[in-house]
């Protein structure tokens, strides 16, 4: 398959007003900002992500989040890690306090506010988003369940959906992230 480049400078910012009576604030006071400038080459492969003039290994994990629909069943789901990488699950209460960006295509948290839920769980920034809980939106059987979507390959906007779709205002979201390696 030949590969494509697609070059894209975008943001996106949802208003504080809409963001004022939401449930979910990532961004104190709760905003979801995506900035993106990059030139991305694409493959058929996902094992290698290329952006700019550096390339990065990834790997292929099934990640686990706690089901809080049914404990015993844990959500799983196959996501591209960062080789090397130290990929780790948090379960955040709202607000979440922390502010996620897309960089090269994929989600990483730009900042995490001082003495907040991501702050309390060790989520720093530079972590990249895997996958996080969301309420699936599709026909009936489905619409209400809980999922674990991955964010690699998703659009920021769809991924800020995901994690709005956690309504419910003393439920936790699941967040798996990757750390990078230390240099």
């Amino acid at each position: 398959m030949q590969a494509r480049s697609v070059a894209c400078v975008k943001t996106c910012t949802l208003q504080p007003t809409l963001c004022a009576t939401s449930p979910l604030a990532l961004r104190s006071p709760c905003c979801v900002t995506s900035r993106r400038r990059y030139t991305a080459t694409h493959a058929s492969s996902a094992a290698t992500a290329n952006s700019g003039s550096d390339s990065q290994q990834r790997n292929t994990l099934r990640v686990r989040a706690p089901n809080d629909d049914a404990p015993a069943n844990p959500l799983e789901v196959d996501v591209q890690a960062p080789a090397g990488a130290r990929v780790f699950t948090v379960s955040l209460k709202k607000p979440l306090g922390l502010v996620l960006t897309e960089r090269c295509g994929r989600i990483e948290v730009e900042s995490v506010a001082a003495g907040g839920h991501a702050a309390a769980a060790g989520v720093a920034a530079g972590d990249e988003l895997l996958a996080t809980t969301a309420r699936a939106q599709g026909g009936q059987a489905i619409r209400g369940q809980l999922v674990l979507l991955p964010a690699g390959g998703q659009a920021f906007k769809t991924v800020a959906a995901a994690i709005k779709s956690n309504t419910c205002s003393q439920c936790l979201i699941h967040l798996v992230l990757a750390r990078p390696a230390a240099a």
